[in-house]
């Protein structure tokens, strides 16, 4: 399963998100997603990324600024959720079973992947 979604069977019916709610700039939530569904293992997949962004622009088309910006806020997005989960993890609400997850940033190479452009 992957954190923030709801899935009838196999299907993705939702994205839901409960914690730290908040309105801010789109792209992030996009970068988000895309780290969420489109990496696999320390890759990502070029196939489901694709298909999540043209799916994606055809409801919500991205601003030539977002185009230029996404390899930024993908970055930021993944780094700024790997001090999340490391203060929820490991200070706030201690949990043995996911102290180390904030390590998936390195273990990924997220720092390393450029996005494709269309």
């Amino acid at each position: 399963s992957v954190d923030n979604t709801l899935f009838n069977g196999e299907k993705l019916v939702a994205f839901i998100d409960w914690e730290e709610i908040g309105v801010g700039a789109a792209i992030l939530d996009f970068a988000m997603t895309i780290d969420g569904f489109c990496i696999q293992g320390d890759k990502l997949d070029p196939v489901l990324y694709k298909v999540f962004f043209e799916a994606y622009n055809k409801v919500r088309p991205m601003s030539a600024t977002e185009l230029e910006v996404i390899d930024y806020a993908f970055r930021w997005a993944t780094a700024t959720m790997t001090i999340w989960r490391f203060l929820n993890n490991n200070y706030y609400n201690p949990e043995k079973e996911f102290n180390t997850r904030y390590q998936l940033y390195w273990e990924r190479g997220i720092d390393r992947i450029s996005l494709p452009k269309f």
